[in-house]
């Protein structure tokens, strides 16, 4: 089956986290172990711009979204973590 641009794909997020970084940002990989995964998310709560009071589980889906804020090296990132809707 494939999804055409008007099927509609429900998604709820809670964001926890937004983060002006560079792009050598740890971020940017992917944790290969779920010791890394607790330290990105603690990395992100710390240097978060924003305040957020959302509880994550060691099961929970981190979606990251990312985009340039102008400068060079520097991008601003927000996470979240997926819920089912």
């Amino acid at each position: 089956d494939t999804l055409s641009l008007h099927d509609a794909l429900p998604i709820w997020m809670e964001i926890f986290a937004a983060v002006t970084t560079d792009v050598s940002a740890a971020v940017y990989r992917v944790p290969a172990a779920r010791e890394e995964r607790d330290e990105l998310v603690q990395w992100a709560q710390r240097n978060s711009e924003i305040e957020c009071d959302v509880s994550i589980g060691t099961e929970d889906r981190i979606v990251t979204l990312s985009t340039c804020t102008g400068g060079d090296d520097d991008r601003f990132v927000v996470l979240a973590v997926l819920r089912e809707t």
